[in-house]
């Protein structure tokens, strides 16, 4: 005898709920294990802190040693004293990192600011290099160079693949479809995306700190959205970033909205989350600017993820000096306020 199709509809739902229940469950418990560790073993022993978030991120950074095999420079044009670049590295099995440099030639060494762009971004637009403008950045490497900085700003696989066709396949997807199924076969052999390309980026640094333009130890990153995540990881991993401002990244993950693959490696909720990366930026600087009205990360996420890292940070610190909160009246865009530009090139 058949039944109604709906008919074991109820029993599913039922199951649905139970699996909801059990996640929040695990939340819970994993979040009450971060706050444990972190209690037990910061600020005093960072170093293994921070290797636990190489661990996690997975190979290159859980041990390879960095080793650039070649580098290749394109002049591309000069403006107005800047001299722009486009520079590719090839480093460990063939990898050729590629991003572009716009370095101040008046003969001075200069501090040197990573600008990391975000998703559907490049080098390119966030350098003002296309007719097309700077998009959400606002004319970001222009104002950095203005105020005195060297600038590199670096390639992610997060570009916009119906706008900068690298392979026809790029042009069917999204950004998501293009990077999740590599991250996720990376993952699958102890690696991500984030490991290689935060790897990569540190290679950048071994490469550019050597050069002449570059004023020795003062190196800041800043990164929108996607590259502010990067710009946080870097800063918690290396600490030859003396200032970092994430923009329109920070917030919760996985409280009710989907979590994307550069967060959930490993069991890594159990020990970093948002603010516990945040806190591996002491005694460093650290700027969090979040939009008040974000389309995209909701700034009602920011603030409650922010008074949990504020509460840990004095707790374990003891200084509110070193970190700043700056909410500011826009969306999910760079801030076109030129003071943040200078508190970052200042706190290098």
């Amino acid at each position: 005898m058949f039944e109604p199709i709906d008919q074991g509809n109820v029993y599913r739902q039922e199951y649905i709920d139970s699996l909801e229940g059990a996640l929040e469950a695990l939340r819970d418990r994993a979040e009450a294990e971060r706050t444990a560790y972190f209690r037990q073993h910061f600020p005093d022993n960072a170093g293994p802190i921070r290797e636990k978030l190489r661990q996690k991120l997975g190979w290159p950074l859980n041990g390879e040693k960095r080793k650039i095999k070649s580098v290749r420079q394109e002049f591309v044009q000069k403006r107005e004293g800047i001299s722009v670049y486009r520079l590719q590295m090839e480093l460990i099995f063939g990898i050729r990192f590629y991003g572009m440099l716009f370095a101040l030639k008046d003969g001075a060494r200069r501090p040197l600011i990573v600008a990391q762009h975000g998703g559907l971004g490049t080098p390119e637009v966030v350098g003002g290099l296309l007719e097309s403008g700077t998009d959400n950045y606002h004319h970001l490497v222009e104002r950095l160079n203005c105020l005195g900085a060297n600038v590199f700003a670096p390639q992610m696989l997060i570009w916009d693949p119906k706008r900068f066709r690298a392979r026809d396949i790029d042009a069917q997807g999204d950004v998501n479809e293009m990077r999740r199924p590599l991250d996720t076969m990376l993952q699958q052999v102890g690696s991500s995306l984030s490991a290689i390309e935060l790897h990569a980026l540190f290679c950048a640094l071994d490469h550019l700190g050597d050069e002449p333009f570059v004023q020795p130890g003062r190196i800041g990153m800043l990164g929108l959205s996607y590259g502010g995540f990067y710009a946080m990881y870097a800063s918690a991993l290396d600490e030859r970033i003396r200032a970092c401002l994430t923009s329109c990244s920070f917030n919760e993950r996985g409280r009710g909205r989907r979590v994307a693959t550069d967060y959930v490696w490993g069991d890594s909720g159990k020990y970093f989350l948002d603010a516990e990366v945040a806190l591996l930026t002491y005694p460093r600087f650290l700027r969090i600017q979040v939009a008040r009205h974000d389309q995209i990360l909701p700034f009602a996420g920011a603030e409650r993820e922010y008074r949990r890292f504020e509460e840990m940070a004095r707790a374990l610190t003891h200084d509110d000096s070193w970190y700043l909160f700056d909410p500011f009246e826009g969306r999910h865009e760079f801030c076109p306020d030129d003071e943040c530009l200078r508190w970052l090139i200042d706190h290098c």
